[in-house]
C-alpha cells in the first residue's frame, strides 16, 4: 500500500529544473527514479567533457539517460563507441531511434559526417527533433536498410519503448508499411562515400541489413557494433563476415572486450565488436591502458 502511495506520488512530481538536477545529484535509485518522468523539455547528457541536449518524449528512454547517462544499459559499448568515433570520418547508425548514438558521434567527432536510419515515423520524428535541438548537421534517413529496394512491414510492439522489426517472426502487436533500400544504392543516389564505423541494432534483421550494403562492407571493411540477438541471426551474420578478415569480440557490459570465435546469443550483453585485426589491436591496446 506504501509503495504504491510512493509511486503515485512520485508520477505526479511536476518537472523543476533546479530539483530533479539536484536528486540526480544525490544519485536516486532507479526503483525512485524510474517514476520521475518528464516530457516536452530538453535536458542535456554528458559525454566526456562535452554534452548534448535530448528532447524529451516521456519514454523509458529518456528517463534512463537523463538519471543514468549514456552509459545506462551498455556502459561498455558506448565507451567503445566514443573511443571509434573520434577517428572516424563517415559513421552510420542502422536503427537510430531516438538518435543517441548518432548524437554522440557528433558529439565526439564534429567534423565527421554522421548518417542515422530510423524507419518508424513517430520515433524518426524524435530522432530528426533531437538533431535539430543541437543544431548538428547529422543526415537523417526515414528509410528501412534492407536487402531489397521496395516497401516492407515494419512489426511494431506496444508499450512505451516499442522495438520495431521488419523480421516477420517478431512479437509484435502491430504493422505499418516502410520503404526500404539497399544501402549500396542508395548511397550512391545520396552520395554518401567511404564508411569507418557502423552500429546495427535492428532486432534480428541484420543479416538483411548486411546483404544489402555488401558492396560497401567489401570496399570499407568498416569497424561494426552489431547486435545479436538470436543465435540463428549471428550464425547469419559471421557467414557474411567469413573471408573478410573480420574479427569478433564480445562486449561484456561490465568487464569489457572478450575475443570470440563465433557470433552468438550470450545471456548478459547482446552487442558484439567486429572489426580488422589494425583496429582490434589499437583498441585492446587502448581499453588495457585504462
Amino acid at each position: 500500500m506504501l509503495k504504491t502511495a510512493l509511486r503515485t506520488i512520485l508520477k505526479n512530481i511536476p518537472y523543476n529544473k533546479a530539483l530533479f538536477l539536484g536528486l540526480k545529484r544525490i544519485g536516486l535509485p532507479d526503483k525512485l527514479s524510474n517514476y520521475l518522468n518528464f516530457k516536452d523539455k530538453e535536458y542535456s547528457v554528458k559525454v566526456g567533457a562535452s554534452s548534448f541536449q535530448v528532447y524529451s518524449n516521456g519514454l523509458i528512454q529518456d528517463n534512463r539517460l537523463f538519471w543514468r547517462g549514456i552509459e545506462a544499459g551498455e556502459s561498455y559499448t558506448t565507451m567503445i563507441w566514443q573511443y571509434l568515433c573520434k577517428n572516424s570520418n563517415a559513421i552510420v547508425d542502422v536503427g537510430a531511434n531516438i538518435g543517441v548514438f548518432a548524437l554522440i558521434a557528433k558529439t565526439i567527432n564534429s567534423l565527421a559526417e554522421v548518417h542515422g536510419f530510423e524507419p518508424m515515423p513517430e520515433t524518426f520524428k524524435k530522432f530528426k527533433k533531437n538533431v535539430e535541438v543541437n543544431n548538428y548537421d547529422i543526415r537523417c534517413h526515414e528509410i528501412a536498410l534492407s536487402d531489397k529496394n521496395g516497401t516492407m512491414d515494419l512489426f511494431v510492439s506496444e508499450g512505451n519503448d516499442q522495438e520495431p522489426s521488419l523480421n516477420q517472426n517478431s512479437n509484435a502487436d502491430t504493422k505499418l508499411i516502410v520503404q526500404t533500400r539497399q544501402f549500396d544504392s542508395y548511397s550512391r543516389e545520396q552520395n554518401i562515400g567511404k564508411i569507418d564505423l557502423l552500429k546495427i541494432d535492428v532486432e534480428s534483421y541484420e543479416p538483411e541489413v548486411l546483404e544489402g550494403m555488401k558492396e560497401m562492407v567489401d570496399r570499407d571493411r568498416p569497424t561494426i557494433i552489431i547486435e545479436v540477438l538470436k543465435n540463428e541471426t549471428g550464425a547469419r551474420d559471421q557467414k557474411y563476415f567469413e573471408g573478410k578478415g573480420y574479427r569478433y569480440f564480445y562486449i561484456d557490459e561490465q568487464k569489457g572486450l572478450a575475443p570470440s570465435k563465433n557470433l552468438v546469443r550470450l545471456s548478459k550483453s547482446r552487442n558484439y565488436l567486429v572489426c580488422q585485426t589494425e583496429i582490434a589491436e589499437r583498441i585492446l591496446k587502448h581499453f588495457a591502458s585504462m
